[in-house]
């Protein structure tokens, strides 16, 4: 069963006829049955099955249809050809229905080789891009936290902290949306597991046989469902605290390869709009790889990589190398993790002119916002607690002035005889996480951070 962290209803739209663009007053008929399914009544020849979804938790923005059925409002494609959408005046109709138009659907293709198109008028994008996200979770996932709220809490700073990884990105200036959260509890998109004693560049045999979830197949059945399920929101992501691996066959042999992530090139607003990747629930160790895989969704390919020969004046990366450590390249150990190389932003900005107008624009507004960053969350302690939840006695401790380089040394002495010696393991802060008096990390960065000012003008709704 895959169900939704909610009780707030919207509504999907199933078997419409629809001939001529018009201007209508939508009402609820009846309820089709004890599910609380309706129909929804457009005009004559019009007439929408609704199925309820309940979707995300309330202090959540996910429809503007919270009213009584006779005041409810109605947006989406009808079919191919039509959409319909609140009129933008503010009278109801006599019997207290809102006013709807339907219209004709632009058609745009995604890209125009035809040179004799040359002619046509010039778009102009907006300098600003919300991308409405959707988030996925497999069920061992959301049963890491106690409540539903926690949960949620949890997934809205995570994602804030994914779109610090953007604030160098201009033109347009990116900012993330979190439009809803899906469950799945049966572990259907992460079922497919495959084993195998041996890894890629190692062709011996290890000491005991190595499994992992597919990453590939989890990728397609998740694009499978996001596409099935008509979401709405421009990318969809699934988070799992399974191992994921690329399964490689070779001459008959079956070789795995440790992955963090996968994702469809620039597959934003399309039907390959899916990407999956791993997070261990309350560390926000995932943030950088859902930065990665949303990065290839809007369309980058990895630094040092490229260009898309099929698409004319792909830009590429092979013009920075992955050695500079940016969030596309070999970011291990690097400040820049946390930014985007000149080559990122460049395909990101090529792909962004691709788009239809009806992906660019804002489709829902949020009406809650969360304040959060990782580091407000957990202090020190409680992130190598997280990091290390088998450890009894694990602590932070400041090694080599390491805080100051946003540097914390979890340390144990749990599985030694001999308490003076000590093993620790080095993790990067999270960002706004404390590292000396009145100074917080951002973007690595020890410093006297204005965390409110970051927030107002970088906001994630």
């Amino acid at each position: 069963m895959i169900a939704d962290c909610s009780a707030v209803i919207m509504f999907s739209l199933y078997m419409i006829n629809c001939n001529s663009a018009n201007f209508v007053h939508p009402r609820l008929l009846e309820s089709r049955n004890g599910n609380g399914d309706l129909v929804l009544n457009i005009r004559k020849d019009l007439t929408l099955y609704l199925e309820k979804s309940a979707v995300l938790a309330d202090n959540f923005y996910l429809d503007s249809s919270t009213t009584a059925g006779t005041h409810r409002t109605v947006r989406g494609i009808l079919n191919h050809e039509y959409t319909i959408t609140p009129a933008l005046v503010s009278e109801r109709s006599s019997n207290g229905t809102v006013p709807h138009n339907i219209s004709a659907i632009e058609q745009m293709s995604r890209m125009n080789d035809d040179e004799g198109n040359s002619k046509e008028k010039k778009r102009h994008f907006p300098c600003e891009f919300t991308v409405e996200l959707w988030l996925l979770a497999s069920s061992e996932y959301r049963a890491a936290f106690d409540t539903c709220d926690d949960f949620l809490t949890y997934l809205a700073t995570a994602v804030n902290a994914v779109g610090l990884r953007f604030i160098n990105m201009t033109n347009p200036m990116i900012r993330f949306q979190l439009n809803g959260v899906t469950i799945d509890y049966d572990d259907i998109l992460t079922k497919v597991e495959v084993c195998s004693m041996h890894y890629v560049g190692k062709w011996r045999l290890s000491k005991k046989c190595i499994c992992g979830i597919d990453a590939e197949d989890t990728l397609n059945k998740t694009r499978f469902f996001v596409n099935a399920s008509n979401i709405d929101a421009d990318l969809v992501y699934l988070l799992t605290s399974k191992n994921l691996v690329r399964n490689i066959k070779k001459n008959s042999i079956t070789i795995l390869q440790d992955v963090l992530g996968m994702a469809y090139i620039g597959g934003v607003c399309t039907s390959l709009k899916a990407g999956v990747g791993e997070d261990k629930p309350k560390t926000y160790s995932g943030v950088s790889t859902m930065a990665h895989e949303i990065s290839h969704l809007l369309g980058s390919l990895h630094d040092g990589e490229g260009p898309l020969q099929h698409m004319r004046g792909h830009p590429g990366g092979a013009r920075c190398p992955r050695s500079g450590g940016y969030l596309m390249g070999n970011w291990d150990n690097t400040r820049n993790e946390y930014r985007l190389s000149e080559c990122t932003k460049e395909q990101m900005q090529y792909n962004f002119r691709c788009l239809a107008l009806d992906c660019i624009e804002l489709r829902k507004q949020a009406n809650v916002t969360n304040d959060y960053y990782p580091g407000q969350i957990l202090d020190p302690f409680k992130y190598c607690q997280a990091l290390h939840p088998k450890t009894t006695d694990v602590s932070p401790e400041d090694i080599d002035d390491s805080y100051n380089k946003c540097i914390v040394h979890c340390c144990s002495s749990d599985y030694y005889e001999d308490d003076d010696y000590t093993a620790c393991d080095a993790h990067r802060m999270l960002e706004a996480m404390s590292c000396g008096e009145n100074k917080t990390c951002r973007g690595g960065v020890c410093g006297a951070h204005n965390w409110t000012d970051i927030y107002k003008t970088r906001r994630t709704f």
